[in-house]
């Protein structure tokens, strides 16, 4: 699940080019996402796979060198090591991966070690060639400038579906009006999807509903119209905050 236009800080990562004046301080140690800055000039390992320097307006990793650990060749997805010279690290996917040098993908930090340990994030990047050719990978080299949020919350969202009233209509027919208190925790905006169903086999969706939140908790009344005889409602919610984080939970009330 994404939900486009996350609130919060934008992590810009730029490759191969000169960091801004005045720019932002870099990640903040403390709640709430903020602006990020790197530099970094790509080019080819011998395994054709992304290398290069770069330097960071963060003072948790000012600078250091990058490489691809290892690619995944269904997606073309590659694992990138981050090494701060403070000696932190940080992990990121970014697919596809011949997009940096000419094109558009995607790219999450899904894990850090030291200060970064906590560092996640996720957005999209366009790739452009610096030099060389893309018939001589060997000697080209590229710029990738990467968008997106990003913040010092390894944590997912804590869920909650409190079913507060369920009350049977005079019409139409077997309908219920569920009146339901959402519980999403989280420092960042988190997005979620909630779906209905009556737990047959295959289920019957019965409601969905998606948005996104910033106060922790919601509140929303639902009309379902189950098939007779049915005993339960199924609730699944599934949610995600700024930076990738996700988690799901899944709860059953009995009909009355």
């Amino acid at each position: 699940m994404r939900v486009p236009g996350w609130l919060g800080a934008v992590l810009v990562v730029v490759v191969a080019g000169a960091l801004p004046a005045g720019g932002a301080s870099g990640v903040d140690s403390r709640a709430g996402a903020s602006v990020f800055q790197l530099v970094f000039e790509g080019r080819h390992t011998d395994a054709l796979l992304h290398e290069g320097t770069f330097t960071s307006s963060s003072p948790l990793c000012a600078s250091g060198q990058a490489v691809d650990a290892a690619i995944d060749e269904q997606t073309l997805t590659a694992t990138r090591v981050f090494t701060c010279a403070e000696g932190a690290t940080f992990t990121a996917r970014v697919s596809p991966l011949a997009a940096e040098h000419t094109g558009t993908g995607r790219w999450q930090i899904v894990g850090g070690t030291g200060s970064l340990q906590d560092l996640r994030g996720e957005g999209t990047f366009t790739g452009v060639l610096v030099s060389g050719s893309l018939q001589n990978p060997r000697d080209l080299v590229f710029r990738s400038t990467w968008k997106g949020a990003a913040d010092l919350d390894a944590a997912p969202p804590q869920l909650g579906v409190d079913v507060v009233k369920i009350q049977k209509l005079t019409t139409p027919r077997n309908a219920r009006r569920l009146t339901l208190s959402l519980s999403l925790k989280d420092v960042n905006v988190v997005s979620y999807v909630l779906t209905v169903d009556d737990r047959r086999s295959p289920p019957n969706l019965l409601a969905a509903r998606n948005g996104s939140t910033s106060n922790g908790t919601l509140a929303m009344t639902l009309r379902v119209r189950p098939r007779l005889g049915t005993r339960f409602l199924r609730f699944d919610l599934a949610a995600e905050d700024a930076v990738a984080n996700k988690a799901s939970l899944r709860k059953v009330v009995r009909l009355r």
